[in-house]
C-alpha cells in the first residue's frame, strides 16, 4: 500500500483541481458553490475524506469508513476552507 501513496495523494491533488472547474453535469446548486467559493465545495470534501481515510489507513492499517471527522467535512462542504486560492 506505501507503495501506492504517491499515486493516491497526486490522484487528490488532480481531483481538488478538478473541484475548481464549474460543473455543467451536478446541477446548478453546485455550479453556484463554484461561483461563490471558486470551487465546488462538495467535491472538495470528498475529496479531503478520501485523502483523511487514506491517511489513517497508511497509519494505522484499519480502513475506517465512520469518519470521527464529520463536523469538520460538513464544514469544508459549507465554504469554511474559504476560496480556492487558499486552498491551493
Amino acid at each position: 500500500m506505501r507503495s501506492n501513496s504517491p499515486t493516491y495523494v497526486g490522484y487528490a491533488k488532480g481531483q481538488l483541481h478538478e473541484a475548481a472547474k464549474v460543473p455543467t453535469n451536478r446541477g446548478q446548486g453546485r455550479q453556484a458553490l463554484v461561483q461563490k467559493y471558486g470551487y465546488d465545495t462538495k467535491f472538495a470534501m470528498h475529496t479531503i475524506r478520501l485523502l483523511e481515510t487514506a491517511r489513517d489507513l497508511l497509519r494505522t492499517g484499519e480502513l475506517k469508513v465512520r469518519r470521527s471527522d464529520g463536523e469538520w467535512l460538513k464544514a469544508i462542504r459549507e465554504g469554511a476552507l474559504g476560496s480556492y486560492v487558499s486552498v491551493r
